[in-house]
Formats: C-alpha cells, sequence, structure tokens
C-alpha cells in the first residue's frame, strides 16, 4: 500500500495548497521536465528535473515547490528562504572562501509558476540524497561509527559558523532531517539509475471540484557514491524557511519562532534575548538524534495540552538531563515566574497565578531517564557501539552546546575549535 503523500486536492485556507504536480509536467516554460518525485514535507514538495545544458546533453536539478500558502508568506516577507538563495548565490557571497558555504544548500535559479490553487515559488537546487535523518535510520547504530557522527557535526557548524558570521542570520531550523548529503553521481549514472528504477504514480485519486490528481509516490535518490564505512559523507544545510536576520530585534519574541518544540532553546520561552545560541543548542539535540533517533532528548509530541504546561513539561525534562537552571540566568528572563519558583525549580504539580483555569489539572511530568549521561549512556545500543571514553567526550561536547544560559553557550566558531572535532 502507498504510503500518504502530500494532499493536494485541498486548496487554502483549509490546506497549504500544495501543487498538483505529475511526472512529466514542464515548468519555466519548458526549461525543466518533471522527472521523479524526492519527497515532501511541510510547506513543499521536492522532484528531481531533467534540463538541457547550452553545450548540449542534459543534465539534473532539484526543485522545491513551495505550496501557495508558504509562497504568499515569502511575497509577504514573513519568510527569508527565497532571499537566503540569493544571498548565497549573489555576487557578493557567490565566491566566499569561507569552507562553510559549501556546507550550506545553494539555489541556481528561482522562478514561479500557477496551479489551480494559486501562484508557486519553485527553487531550482542541485539533486542531493537522502536527509541525515533517513540516512540514520536506514542503519544500525554500528553501521553510524563516531567518524560519521563528528564529520556531520563539524559540517553543520561550518554552515552555521557561516551563515552567522558571514551572511548574519540565525537558521532556527537545525535538525537531521534538513541536513542532506551530498551527490557523488553524474548526470549518466542518474539516467541509468531511473532507467532500473522508473517513478511510481498511483491511485487513488485525490479529487477537487471536477478534477482529480493522481498521487505521484516519494522516491529519494540513492547515495550514489557515498562509502559503506560514510568515511566520504558530504552533507550539506538546508530549508531556509525560518531564518531570522542578525541582530534579532524585541519585534520577533521566541514564543514566534519556528524552531521545533523538541530542540528549543530555553530563552526562546524564557523572554530573554536569543539569537544564534539558539542553533548550537539544537546542534546538541541533533547529536542525541544521530545516536537514539528514537527517543528524543527532550519532549516532542505535548501538543495536545496547553501550550503553558507543554513549556513547563519542556523546563522539567531539561532539568532532569542538564541540571537546575542558573539563577542569575532566570534574573534575566522577564517570563521566569510563569514557569519558576524563586528556587530556580520548575514546578509541576503546583499551580501558579499565570494559570487561566483554575479548575484544570496541572501536568506532572514524571522522570524519565535521568541526566543525559544516564538517558543515553544506558541505551543499550549506544553502551555497545562506543567505548566509555567515547560516550565521555560526546557527554561532554553535547554539554558545551545544551549550556542554559546561551550567553555562556560557545559559538559555531569555538565548538570548531574543540579537541572531540579532530577526525
Amino acid at each position: 500500500m502507498m504510503a500518504r503523500e502530500e494532499p493536494c486536492s485541498v486548496p487554502p485556507p483549509k490546506g497549504e495548497g500544495y501543487f498538483p504536480l505529475r511526472v512529466g509536467t514542464r515548468l519555466a516554460d519548458g526549461r525543466y521536465t518533471l522527472v521523479r518525485k524526492l519527497g515532501w514535507g511541510a510547506g513543499a514538495s521536492v522532484w528531481l528535473a531533467r534540463t538541457w545544458r547550452s553545450e548540449g546533453g542534459h543534465r539534473y536539478v532539484a526543485i522545491k515547490v513551495l505550496t501557495a500558502m508558504l509562497t504568499e508568506d515569502v511575497l509577504r516577507g514573513s519568510s527569508l528562504e527565497v532571499r537566503m538563495f540569493e544571498k548565497l548565490s549573489d555576487g557578493e557571497h557567490a565566491k566566499d572562501e569561507h569552507p562553510g558555504r559549501r556546507h550550506c544548500l545553494t539555489a541556481e535559479s528561482v522562478f514561479t509558476e500557477d496551479s489551480v490553487h494559486g501562484r508557486h515559488i519553485c527553487i531550482v537546487t542541485p539533486p542531493f540524497g537522502q536527509n541525515v535523518a533517513e540516512l540514520r535510520i536506514s542503519r544500525s547504530l554500528d553501521e553510524f561509527p563516531l567518524s560519521a557522527l563528528k564529520s556531520v557535526v563539524k559540517q553543520t557548524l561550518l554552515a552555521l559558523d557561516y551563515l552567522h558570521r558571514i551572511l548574519r542570520v540565525v537558521h532556527m531550523d537545525v535538525k537531521a532531517s534538513n541536513i542532506f548529503v551530498q551527490l557523488r553521481a553524474s548526470d549518466e549514472d542518474i539516467t541509468h539509475y531511473l532507467q532500473r528504477h522508473p517513478a511510481e504514480e498511483k491511485r487513488p485519486q485525490e479529487t477537487h471540484g471536477e478534477q482529480s490528481f493522481m498521487h505521484t509516490r516519494s522516491q529519494p535518490l540513492p547515495n550514489f557514491g557515498l562509502d559503506p564505512s560514510l568515511k566520504n559523507l558530504h552533507v550539506c544545510l538546508g530549508d531556509y524557511g525560518g531564518t531570522v536576520p542578525i541582530p534579532v530585534t524585541s519585534e520577533m519574541p521566541g514564543e514566534m519562532a519556528t524552531t521545533p518544540f523538541f530542540v528549543r532553546a530555553p530563552e526562546l520561552y524564557l523572554g530573554h534575548h536569543w539569537s544564534t545560541p539558539v542553533d548550537i543548542w539544537a546542534v546538541g539535540c541533533m547529536i542525541s538524534e544521530l545516536l537514539v533517533p528514537a527517543s528524543p532528548l527532550f519532549p516532542q509530541d505535548l501538543t495536545r495540552i496547553p501550550d503553558d504546561q507543554q513549556r513547563r513539561a519542556h523546563f522539567a525534562r531539561i532539568t532532569e538531563r542538564l541540571g537546575q537552571f542558573p539563577l542569575d540566568f532566570l534574573h534575566r528572563c522577564p517570563n521566569r515566574d510563569q514557569y519558576f519558583d524563586a528556587a530556580g525549580e520548575p514546578p509541576d504539580t503546583e499551580r501558579t497565578e499565570h494559570d487561566a483555569d483554575p479548575g484544570r489539572p496541572i501536568l506532572a511530568l514524571p522522570p524519565q531517564g535521568g541526566t543525559l549521561e544516564a538517558f543515553l549512556g544506558n541505551d543499550l545500543h549506544v553502551r555497545r557501539c562506543f567505548s566509555q571514553e567515547d560516550l565521555q567526550a560526546i557527554f561532554r561536547f553535547m554539554r558545551r552546546c545544551l549550556e542554559i544560559d546561551p550567553e555562556k553557550r560557545p559559538t559555531a566558531e569555538e565548538l570548531l575549535r574543540d579537541e572531540w572535532l579532530r577526525l
């Protein structure tokens, strides 16, 4: 049975308004022909397309087709994704020699197309393989060695250092699923693969009024040229839809950030000034994700409880993993009294004056796994695949990334000098 794909029949405002594309569709006045759907996610679908070289012959590109709703956000200026690709490609930055630039996904062109749902921005990039989350899940932990873990972290930090210091933006959405394997394949390699593994379009169809839409199955490309040992793993950071320019102003409260809940740094909820350190916190969470993908370090799915209780649960888990929040940090946080008592403890059973509904029960989050070291170190696969010496080095590096006080959290540039990243 085919896995669920994007709901192309649902228009805005009921849905996001995905472009109902098919294999064979031509875009940009026939310049690009879609040959395979690589995947889809919140706000876009991604397709492999064939285009023609000026000197003859064809080549392949990936095209990220934004939904009608996200396109409107971009056109209103509330999403900087297109502007980020333009900055990466403009004359000022196109020849930057910073090593992090080659670990940032770049675009060769941007154009718009119209569908039944409205206008869609289309971003043309080099084709890529799996994202790192998919790569990790496809392998057992002993097939994802320490050298690969360090390599992903180092390349991600190089990309962040470039974004933070050169392009002057906060990424805001650093996670394994937004980091992509760079392909080592010729156009001929891709052509031969497509001949052996053709794209799949299957029913059931979706309908919208009198129109029907054929489902196209997501089929990512394999990681061409990737050594089984992952010793030649090269990755790039993508998805710039949530980026925020530096300096971050007070007009951008942390509660409005697009950062996924399970990697949100504490300052985003506490009213403290926030900036590039939120990306460093996310790197620490990503290391845990790569070690134990099925068990996030901090709560992931608490959407069925009110926002204030979600945040209390988040702070309670951070305290369990990392220890008590520093009082000098909390004293700088305008929202501290909503989530912490005078001793700096996150109350999980007591009601505070900020509760709107006195009759509503308070979430009591039971302990789960203990400290960072206990949570990860007690995992059977982690214990089997890493020595105690290696684990202690991993935990030390993670704690640097997960420093609760953002003013004490190291920068990407500082972390790149850490001895743990010596490959």
